[in-house]
């Protein structure tokens, strides 16, 4: 977009790394080399020093590479052999999302944030899950009132094994847990809050945050030492 070049027309692009316990360099992808700039566009609201803002990456069990790019709203899966995308998100499935993860069926789960949703006025978040065949959406949760769950930054989900979604609202501290059918079964509300001294960080924050970045569920086999400590 001509007149909102970076300053100097420098670009910086996201590199991802995997180094080994003693430091050493495993593998390396940059997003320079395998990204087009055209199909993975930087979405116009954005500053354009930075792309494609990677704000996830997981390892999958087949060994390539789940990423998410957020501000050219784009999951991916990158090929660890040959560094090229063998799957992105349908466009338009996904605005600004976070925390990607593999089901054990091999679809995907997604905290959807839904900054500059496609054709929506109002901004609401969402968990959904994605089919990877297809890249369709086969379920999703947003509250009834769907404005009144808005993380607009952060954000994670985790799928229990009852088959309930553990929900991170990051940047209101709220934790909940909904069935498959929506229900509302659990919540938490951190109510700890504290100033953080980074000015970046409290400029999204005009009030004393109690943000949480991600949280997980575990059960009592998960963490053996702490029972044994009890």
């Amino acid at each position: 977009m001509p007149g909102s070049e970076a300053e100097g027309g420098v670009v910086w692009a996201d590199t991802i790394r995997e180094v080994g316990p003693d430091g050493e360099l495993l593998w390396s992808w940059r997003a320079a080399d395998h990204l087009d700039g055209e199909s993975f566009a930087l979405h116009e609201a954005y500053a354009r020093e930075h792309w494609p803002l990677i704000n996830s990456v997981t390892p999958l069990r087949d060994g390539n590479v789940l990423a998410s790019l957020r501000s050219v709203s784009a999951v991916v899966v990158i090929s660890r052999d040959t560094g090229g995308i063998l799957w992105r998100s349908r466009p338009g499935t996904v605005s600004q999302q976070h925390a990607p993860t593999e089901l054990d069926d091999g679809r995907l789960l997604v905290f959807d944030n839904g900054v500059f949703r496609p054709g929506h006025d109002v901004p609401y978040s969402r968990v959904i899950e994605i089919d990877r065949a297809g890249g369709d959406v086969v379920w999703e949760y947003h509250d009834p009132a769907r404005e009144f769950f808005f993380a607009p930054f952060m954000g994670s989900a985790q799928r229990l094994p009852n088959g309930n979604t553990l929900v991170t609202d990051s940047p209101s501290g709220r934790l909940f847990e909904v069935t498959r059918d929506g229900y509302l079964c659990w919540e938490y509300v951190v109510p700890h809050f504290g100033g953080y001294g980074e000015s970046e960080v409290r400029g999204l924050f005009p009030s004393e945050p109690n943000a949480v970045f991600r949280a997980y569920r575990y059960t009592a086999a998960d963490i053996p030492w702490l029972e044994a400590s009890a």
